[in-house]
């Protein structure tokens, strides 16, 4: 087979699929994500599929065979041995190198780990082909080659695992053995590439059938190459054991769920056999379950690697990429960042379900939770005196239109204003106020606490807080 042509068909295949093809299916199957995550699932597609095809065309070309029985190929290789060894470094070449260019180019969101190690590997293998060329596609360092592209091509379960979670399919026990398979497998990796980079040792030092100053570069650089590969894997494996972790949890979760509601309908046909106060426990516990699974579907959209906790960064992209239909300064956004917990660097799901637990019902949409989280935020902080009314205007509307949609219930405390005073510094070091964390300010005008416990009280929020 003609290899350039091999090389353009892939190149245009895959500019085919990533451009029209996969974003359709994304869109189809993946609609409830966020336009940042479907580029991902769009670009596990795309690598799922050039990864299979790398691994079944070395596969053909016989590199597991030069792997374990090399001495087939000595002392002089047959005349197809080396053209089927060309042909497997072109299609290994062929599947990667366009699939890591496209993602690169296409998620503007990739973590570092994840960029570096895709570098890294264009760049083992665009000198990999040179090398090969130079030492005539020799079977040790065919050998060299292929081991270290195993990082490369045997990352389908990480894709399978990444499209079926976000499609919500939790099989728990299938997660755990996929974190563990990834795990050992690049243990596996390492050890095979250094016992085949060791082999080579002859062939680059001592034949001298080369001279190159490639091949005693590329030589030198795989050591390196493995330790930079491992260390951005390690990244994937701590995530890979956190999903299996958390669809552990919603596992159980949707278990739980099932349990109450059937306790529920088994204690409302026992009428009079059981007291109401039962039944309104099990309507707690069945609010709190789905209060906590709302809470992870939005912590997920906004976890962008799904790395079981969120960072400023995409706190601040997620809040703006919504309509929240009110200006929200960058230090109201901090602010409400750093109140969820006490490390400045990362929230987990514990610390942000905490935060939104006690505003949050099912039936309410998460954005007009957000909006009077800012807004209270900004209420408790230091604004001039316009801001301030109008902050005050549209939390009173906000919490008017809550109130006709939630009209059953009455809104908790959570929901209730504490005007500005000074408050004890929380163990993060900054002042709690009732829930919320605000900055340290001088206390307000008698008035203005009046007015805004009057304002809530109109609203009907219950207003109970220690330090107000």
């Amino acid at each position: 087979m003609n290899t350039q042509w091999l090389l353009a068909a892939v190149v245009c295949s895959a500019l085919l699929l990533r451009k029209y093809a996969l974003p359709a299916i994304t869109r189809h199957f993946f609609f409830h994500l966020p336009v940042h995550k479907q580029v991902k699932i769009s670009n596990y597609m795309l690598e799922l599929a050039g990864t299979s095809l790398a691994i079944v065309g070395t596969s053909a070309a016989g590199f597991w065979q030069v792997l374990f029985s090399p001495s087939m190929y000595e002392p002089h290789p047959s005349p197809e041995q080396p053209y089927n060894l060309a042909f497997g470094f072109q299609c290994l070449a062929s599947s990667i190198l366009p699939v890591y260019v496209m993602e690169l180019a296409s998620d503007e969101s990739m973590r570092l780990e994840l960029a570096l190690h895709h570098w890294i590997s264009l760049l083992c293998l665009l000198w990999a082909m040179l090398v090969a060329y130079e030492v005539g596609n020799d079977a040790f360092m065919a050998r060299t080659f292929f081991s270290f592209s195993l990082y490369m091509s045997t990352e389908q379960n990480v894709f399978i695992e990444m499209l079926a979670y976000h499609r919500k399919i939790y099989w728990p026990t299938l997660y755990r053995l996929s974190a563990y398979y990834y795990g050992l497998s690049r243990l596996a990796i390492t050890i095979i590439s250094m016992w085949t980079w060791c082999d080579s040792y002859a062939l680059v030092f001592q034949d001298g059938l080369h001279n190159s100053a490639a091949v005693y570069g590329l030589r030198l650089f795989i050591p390196l190459a493995n330790v930079i590969l491992n260390v951005t894997q390690w990244s994937t494996l701590t995530s890979l054991f956190g999903i299996a972790a958390a669809v552990r949890k919603k596992s159980a979760e949707l278990q739980q769920q099932r349990e109450v509601v059937m306790r529920m309908v088994s204690l409302k046909s026992e009428t009079g056999a059981i007291e109401s106060t039962e039944i309104e426990s099990a309507e707690s516990e069945l609010l709190n379950i789905r209060v906590r699974s709302q809470l992870g579907d939005i912590f997920a959209r906004i976890d962008a690697d799904d790395k079981g906790s969120i960072t400023l960064r995409p706190w601040t992209g997620y809040i703006k990429s919504l309509d929240l239909q009110i200006v929200v300064p960058h230090w109201v956004i901090k602010q409400l960042f750093f109140s969820m917990g006490c490390d400045d660097e990362k929230v987990d799901f514990e610390a942000f379900h905490a935060a939104f637990s006690a505003m949050v019902t099912p039936s309410l949409k998460f954005s007009l939770v957000l909006t009077g989280a800012l807004l209270k935020v900004m209420l408790q902080g230091e604004v001039d005196d316009a801001t301030r009314r109008l902050a005050m205007e549209r939390y009173t509307n906000l919490l008017e239109f809550i109130k006709q949609l939630n009209a059953s219930s009455s809104l908790g405390p959570a929901w209730a204003v504490v005007p500005r005073s000074k408050s004890t510094p929380s163990r993060c070091g900054r002042s709690n106020t009732c829930g919320t964390l605000a900055p340290q300010s001088t206390p307000s005008e008698p008035s203005e606490a009046s007015s805004l416990h009057l304002i809530l009280e109109k609203t009907g929020v219950h207003v109970d807080c220690d330090s107000g």
